[in-house]
């Protein structure tokens, strides 16, 4: 698992926002245009170049993003500039068929890191993404959950928590929490202090069996999306769930 961001992503990115904004640039040196002359550009620019230049973008976010649809957006891009080209050195005199071929080539080469099994990996699974990850802090916070397929409330309590969710320990047998399923719903209340409580909708989003220094002969759930955009503040509740769990380590 990569606990960090590869930055040959960010590389590849990079690389993909210039060569979108290559195509302009190349137009401007080699008819002299200005800056100020963008009309005179962008009618030298081809329905081929923009989408060159579209789908550059759109992989250099996805890329970036370490997103799935980079599946499709890549390959895309990659047949898309091999197109356009060999039109380029088809029928124009401005560069010659070795430059398009060498350009062409070095546009593939710059993608081969994807093919790592790896990178792969954090693209087909986005649990292995764990940059993205917001970071978690051991702490024991007591709670009430009511789930909505119950008409009942039980009490339970953290095992860590970050500021978008809670690891929550329960008994195998005879815990009604022990009975929800993944994307299951449920009101959640958190006992932060005497007079303060926080309150949000939650939902189940993993369902994990014991493991290393987590609760031995107990499933924890992860609830997930405890996030102030969908709480409902109550009098003494903190501003900001940083300053409440001191997540920041």
């Amino acid at each position: 698992m990569m606990r960090t961001k590869p930055k040959v992503l960010n590389y590849i990115s990079a690389f993909l926002v210039l060569t979108a904004i290559s195509f302009p640039v190349q137009i401007m040196v080699l008819y002299n245009h200005g800056l100020s002359e963008v009309d005179a550009i962008l009618s030298k620019i081809s329905l081929l170049n923009f989408l060159v230049m579209g789908f550059s973008v759109l992989a250099a976010v996805s890329i970036h993003r370490a997103h799935s649809i980079t599946k499709i957006f890549t390959p895309v891009l990659l047949i898309l500039v091999g197109i356009n080209n060999g039109f380029v050195s088809a029928v124009s005199d401005d560069y010659s068929v070795s430059l398009t071929y060498f350009a062409t080539l070095a546009f593939f080469i710059a993608h081969l890191p994807l093919l790592n099994s790896e990178i792969k990996t954090i693209f087909v699974n986005p649990r292995q993404r764990w940059w993205q990850t917001p970071p978690r802090k051991r702490m024991e916070i007591p709670m009430m959950l009511s789930p909505y397929s119950h008409q009942t409330v039980f009490r339970s309590k953290t095992f860590d928590l970050s500021e978008s969710g809670a690891f929550v320990p329960f008994s195998k047998t005879l815990d009604p929490l022990s009975e929800m399923k993944i994307n299951d719903s449920m009101f959640l209340c958190l006992n932060l202090g005497a007079l303060t409580q926080l309150r949000c909708q939650a939902k189940v989003v993993r369902i994990d069996e014991s493991r290393g220094d987590y609760p031995a002969s107990r499933v924890v759930r992860y609830i997930n999306r405890i996030s102030l955009h969908w709480c409902k503040k109550v009098p003494g509740t903190f501003s900001k769930l940083s300053a409440v769990f001191a997540v920041k380590s």
